[in-house]
């Protein structure tokens, strides 16, 4: 009878806790989303809050970034700025730790770059959030503000932004993305090797990641016998390395074209056959989330003309196939459907 009480004590306060939770939760939120319009008068309810309430990261970041796009520079830092202090101080206060996921950073700095003539608000703010200990220098979080100062101001003051970012903490790895959208932009204004022969001085760059850069940009933007004849007379080899970069390159950016080219130049330049399932796998996804039906089945013959993917692989690609077109509901062609049962059989 004890036992049955204790439990049933237990149970009703945990069940009080997590509704607390998510009323705690609700009141930020509401908070967060009136500063949007009444900021002066949600930054006195939020400090009512942070009374009460333990204040989650999230919910700071948030804050912040809204203070930061009204040009309330000195309260965006204060609300990072007792964050930290108040869960750990700088000394114990870890950026992997923090209750704020990539996609919430990068959220709250766009959220700073849509106000005009942003970009160095933007900048100061990845400084706090870096300084407070909410993140630290990654590619995901870089790319956001080089991606936009290449689009505004051009790649020279892109890659001037990046190499000052890059220089300020040596921990920095590998800015690919950065460095596409910088060389990208070099190429279509006609300094490519202007671009590319500074980036290769840059001794936190390795040089296999700018070779991979620029092979995807030239299958990206050159026709197929252009990319072929690039990768002849540069006696470049394609390694299952390459085509992992290119397939990660274009599920992010969405473009298909560098890996549609892949398929094209195999006849000119040999790429591992164990690289092709890959191949065709990012293709089918891009595919589908581009929701084009007619794509798709371009992507059915594609894999049913391929000597490079086995039987088992294109069993499995033509089903990767058909479960875009239940999520388009959207019929699939006739033929999909004999091809899979034939792969069955």
């Amino acid at each position: 009878m004890f036992r049955s009480v204790v439990v049933a004590r237990i149970a009703k306060q945990a069940i009080e806790n997590v509704t607390e939770r998510k009323n705690a939760i609700t009141k930020i939120q509401n908070i967060i989303r009136n500063s949007l319009t009444e900021f002066d008068k949600s930054v006195e309810e939020y400090k009512v809050y942070r009374e009460t309430h333990d204040t989650p990261d999230w919910g700071v970041v948030r804050m912040s970034s809204i203070a930061m796009a009204n040009h309330h520079f000195e309260e965006a830092e204060l609300f990072l700025k007792q964050q930290m202090e108040e869960y750990g101080g700088a000394a114990r206060r870890q950026a992997r730790n923090v209750d704020v996921t990539d996609e919430q950073i990068c959220a709250s700095m766009e959220r700073i770059l849509r106000k005009p003539d942003a970009l160095e608000s933007a900048f100061q703010f990845f400084d706090f959030l870096r300084k407070y200990k909410f993140c630290t220098t990654r590619d995901v979080f870089v790319k956001v503000l080089i991606e936009s100062t290449v689009e505004k101001c051009g790649w020279k003051e892109g890659l001037s932004r990046l190499n000052k970012i890059m220089s300020e903490d040596k921990r920095a790895k590998s800015m690919k993305m950065s460095l596409f959208f910088i060389l990208e932009d070099a190429w279509k204004a006609g300094e490519a090797d202007q671009a590319e022969s500074i980036v290769s001085e840059m001794g936190n760059v390795k040089p296999s990641t700018l070779r991979s850069i620029q092979l995807f940009i030239r299958f990206n933007e050159l026709p197929r016998l252009e990319a072929a004849d690039y990768c002849k007379r540069n006696s470049i080899k394609l390694s299952h390395e390459d085509v992992a970069f290119f397939v990660e390159m274009s599920g992010k950016l969405k473009y298909p074209m560098p890996l549609l080219r892949l398929l094209e130049v195999h006849e000119f330049v040999p790429i591992p056959k164990t690289s092709f399932y890959s191949i065709f796998e990012e293709l089918i996804k891009l595919a589908g989330k581009s929701e084009k039906c007619e794509i798709l089945e371009e992507m059915m013959w594609k894999v049913k003309k391929s000597r490079e993917v086995s039987d088992a692989e294109k069993s499995i690609l033509y089903g990767k196939i058909r479960h875009f077109y239940k999520c388009l509901n959207v019929k699939a062609p006739e033929k999909l459907h004999y091809l899979i049962r034939a792969d069955n059989n």
